[in-house]
């Protein structure tokens, strides 16, 4: 009898920290996912600024005949580059985190999150 309250009150500690660890994996989850569809975001709009810049700065170089114009522009479009590809790994990111937050919830037995991160981010410019 002795032994069963005490393997109870074992158990029913372990399922606590079990729980409290799950709690503590999704807000971590929702956290960083949120974190890297933000920055994903940044990027990509910053990437489509630094494009706009870099082709207006281009054609400038052409016009005015002033060599570093040319390396200006082509700076920002390595920049632009740049920050898209880090778009699309964070949104990535974005998406993984949603995943692995979804699989604690299915395990603790609550309904899975909606991936915030576009479907449709397959890196054109």
């Amino acid at each position: 009898m002795i032994n069963d309250h005490i393997f109870n009150s074992s158990k029913e500690k372990v399922v606590k920290l079990i729980n409290d660890r799950y709690v503590d994996d999704v807000n971590l989850g929702l956290q960083t996912r949120n974190c890297y569809k933000l920055t994903g975001d940044v990027c990509e709009t910053l990437a489509q600024i630094f494009i706009c810049v870099g082709s207006i700065i281009s054609f400038s170089a052409g016009v005015w005949d002033y060599n570093y114009l040319s390396y200006i522009a082509g700076a920002f479009g390595v920049f632009s580059i740049s920050f898209h590809r880090f778009s699309i790994y964070a949104h990535n990111e974005s998406r993984e985190r949603t995943d692995e937050t979804n699989k604690i919830l299915v395990a603790i037995g609550v309904e899975k999150i909606v991936d915030i991160s576009s479907e449709n981010n397959n890196g054109g410019i």
